[in-house]
């Protein structure tokens, strides 16, 4: 009768355990929430339900180490930033690629970084790209780290140049374009135009930009991506695969105004609100903490802060 119990007595026993510092104030905010769940989290301890339960926590937050990482929904681990990132099987939301992208436990621990990076060093295309393991970003216009497909940086093509072949004749880091130039398989940086568009819509219909849900931001990229290592699911470069638009204005915070929303971007757009991922809440408060006890892990206050949506299953 316990096989499918709500998540949240799994969360709740989690939040207590997990959080020795201020384990009094978290049992009351249990048992305030669902004072039925204590034999439950008790059972599921004793048959093994609970390892099963996913726990729909921030990747950043709560993965601190390559084995905790891989253990939640929708993460995985970047040996070069040293971080555990939202992403998918191909490589992190913010351009975390292979080998140092592990989607795997069975691949934990992942390559490790590189104890320094010698690729910096290099201040042009052709010294840059005959170094071992290293290209050049035009859009940056410096030498990163990488491999054929892109740098561990998030620059890819077609700012990406892996080959000296794939250099522009001048060994300049920033050459002005000129209209013999522009045949070649180098491309320069484009004018920082993106930026100055705020929505969705107006964003994803300019040539070489799209728009990054996950920053707010619009940005120069590719079908693929943006330049910045923004990629689906966050990645808008059409139109008609824009996020729902904000409204023009949030509404003024009133009384119980909050519970209106049902979903966190919804929830963190309202003036005095934020989103408790522990009771799948909308709750008012401030960048701390809810009114109601909700914090740490479960808060949050920033659309930028929402756990990644449809994060209910483990991989």
């Amino acid at each position: 009768m316990f096989r499918n119990a709500p998540e949240l007595c799994v969360l709740c026993f989690a939040l207590v355990i997990l959080s020795a510092s201020n384990t009094h104030k978290h049992i009351t905010f249990c048992k305030t929430k669902m004072p039925s769940c204590v034999l439950i989290v008790f059972l599921l301890v004793a048959t093994g339900g609970l390892a099963q339960s996913p726990f729909p926590w921030d990747c950043r937050k709560n993965g601190v180490n390559c084995d905790v990482c891989l253990g939640y929904a929708d993460c995985g681990w970047c040996s070069y930033s040293g971080r555990c990132e939202s992403g998918n099987a191909t490589g992190s939301d913010s351009g975390c690629l292979a080998p140092y992208w592990t989607w795997s436990a069975s691949n934990c621990p992942a390559t490790p970084r590189p104890t320094s990076d010698t690729c910096r060093s290099n201040g042009d295309c052709t010294s840059c790209t005959l170094a071992e393991s290293c290209g050049w970003c035009t859009y940056s216009g410096r030498c990163e780290l990488g491999n054929a497909t892109g740098s561990f940086d998030g620059c890819t093509a077609p700012y990406w140049d892996w080959a000296s072949t794939e250099c522009p004749a001048s060994n300049d880091s920033t050459p002005v374009p000129t209209p013999s130039s522009t045949s070649s398989p180098w491309t320069p940086a484009p004018p920082v135009v993106c930026h100055s568009y705020t929505s969705c819509a107006d964003c994803a219909g300019v040539v070489s930009c799209g728009w990054c849900n996950y920053t707010g931001t619009c940005e120069s990229g590719s079908p693929e991506g943006s330049f910045s290592g923004c990629v689906d699911p966050y990645w808008s470069w059409y139109t008609n695969v824009c996020p729902a638009p904000s409204p023009p204005s949030p509404p003024i915070p009133t009384v119980g105004g909050c519970g209106s929303a049902q979903d966190c971007l919804s929830c963190t757009g309202l003036g005095g609100c934020g989103w408790c991922s522990f009771n799948q809440a909308c709750e008012p408060g401030n960048m701390t903490a809810s009114a109601e006890g909700c914090d740490g892990i479960f808060w949050s206050w920033m659309y930028n802060e929402c756990p990644a949506s449809g994060s209910s299953s483990q991989h």
